[in-house]
């Protein structure tokens, strides 16, 4: 299209625009707009988005979460038979034999890794690397279910 028939164009949807009358808004719009905005209001802080709570209940939210983690594996290392442990490896085996060429990249590249993190020779390193890669995975669980919880269909929200 040329410049001048998008100008005339733009020129005549104005004027048929201007010449449509403004609606007027329903008498009860404002006031139903009004209690929604008080009904969400009114509502506990745990009906909220997490952003929203206060500070000290998300900084008790990520230690329970933190915990319930640690003690989710701690039960597992505990309860697991150490039978089925022992039989894990060739099972294993058995299942990544179609992708054992990954498997072999993925192992060089880690080999060096960990030449590269012996290399370091900080223990407190790696453990700061460990923690945040635990809060990392604990903060996609978290936002997981933030957004079950704030964004799930066919709850009430009152």
């Amino acid at each position: 299209m040329s410049l001048e028939y998008e100008k005339r164009l733009e020129e005549r949807i104005h004027r048929e625009l201007a010449r449509v009358p403004e609606r007027e808004a329903p008498a009860n719009l404002t006031a139903s707009v009004m209690a929604a905005i008080k009904t969400r209001e009114a509502r506990p802080w745990w009906r909220r988005p997490i952003p929203e709570w206060p500070r000290f209940n998300r900084f008790a939210f990520v230690g329970t979460m933190a915990a319930i983690i640690v003690c989710a594996v701690g039960a597992l290392v505990q309860v697991w038979p150490h039978e089925m442990i022992q039989e894990l490896p060739a099972q294993a085996a058995a299942a990544v034999a179609p992708v054992r060429p990954v498997f072999s990249v993925a192992e060089t590249l880690g080999r060096a890794g960990a030449l590269l993190l012996k290399s370091v020779s900080n223990p407190w390193l790696i453990a700061v690397c460990v923690v945040l890669f635990l809060a990392y995975l604990s903060f996609i669980g978290m936002g997981m279910a933030w957004y079950r919880v704030t964004f799930q269909k066919g709850l009430s929200r009152a």
